[in-house]
């Protein structure tokens, strides 16, 4: 049996930790919900990566209520967009394209906006 030096011990838990973290930040975990509790979650004039359907969704919930449903794959290079709270936009970590909140483009290096989806 090898014996591991506290370094090796502490490298193994950081690492372990920095997985978790990043899996938390991938979307709202919402496993079992229905898409319904998933969406009303979600406040007005807010958006979220959500799972739906097993799916990654971006979802916009709009201020009149209507839910805006996008593919959350930036068209440039295929980063996953994240919501910016502060703008209300969709921002894609990669390349600093920006999207308005239903998806159109508002700056790139992207040429098109986010795909909706039904």
């Amino acid at each position: 049996m090898k014996h591991w030096t506290r370094r090796q011990f502490l490298g193994a838990a950081l690492v372990t930790l920095l997985v978790a973290a990043c899996e938390r930040q991938s979307g709202r975990s919402n496993e079992g919900a229905s898409e319904e509790a998933v969406i009303d979650a979600i406040e007005t004039g807010q958006g979220a990566i959500v799972t739906l359907g097993g799916q990654q969704v971006a979802v916009y919930k709009a201020e009149d209520g209507s839910v805006i449903r996008l593919s959350p794959v930036c068209p440039h290079a295929g980063c996953q967009v994240d919501w910016n709270t502060g703008e209300g936009t969709w921002d894609c970590p990669c390349h600093a394209s920006r999207f308005e909140a239903d998806g159109t483009l508002r700056s790139g290096p992207a040429r098109e906006g986010l795909s909706p989806l039904s």
